[in-house]
């Protein structure tokens, strides 16, 4: 007997954003992070499905005020799918506007990075 794999029943729309920044030279610069994922936690194998992601690193100097703004760490946003759509729609034209907007969510945590040194 063949087994089949579990449909889930429940997917999860994850928005995640992380923010670093580290000194090289003498100059500070800053690193971000954006990710849209789709997972699927109650499904036999679970897996999950990178929509988007995308990373960028420049000089403190150059980062927006709202760029600068957000607090270091790793900010993960549980979604709606008609939110998660959207975003999704704005990383194919806009993608940089992903690293410093706050979407709306049906739940969010915040982890600060560790810093070494």
């Amino acid at each position: 007997m063949t087994k089949t794999r579990e449909i889930p029943t429940k997917i999860r729309y994850v928005f995640t954003r992380v923010k670093d920044s580290f000194v090289e030279n003498g100059t500070i610069y800053i690193s971000f992070s954006a990710r849209l994922t789709r997972e699927y936690p109650q499904s036999i194998y679970s897996h999950n499905d990178r929509i988007w992601f995308d990373i960028q690193e420049l000089k403190e100097s150059h980062a927006t005020k709202k760029m600068s703004s957000l607090k270091e760490g790793v900010s993960t946003y549980f979604l709606s799918e008609e939110v998660f759509d959207e975003l999704v729609k704005l990383s194919s034209h806009c993608p940089k506007e992903l690293y410093h907007i706050t979407p709306i969510f049906e739940d969010t945590y915040f982890k600060k990075l560790a810093k070494y040194g």
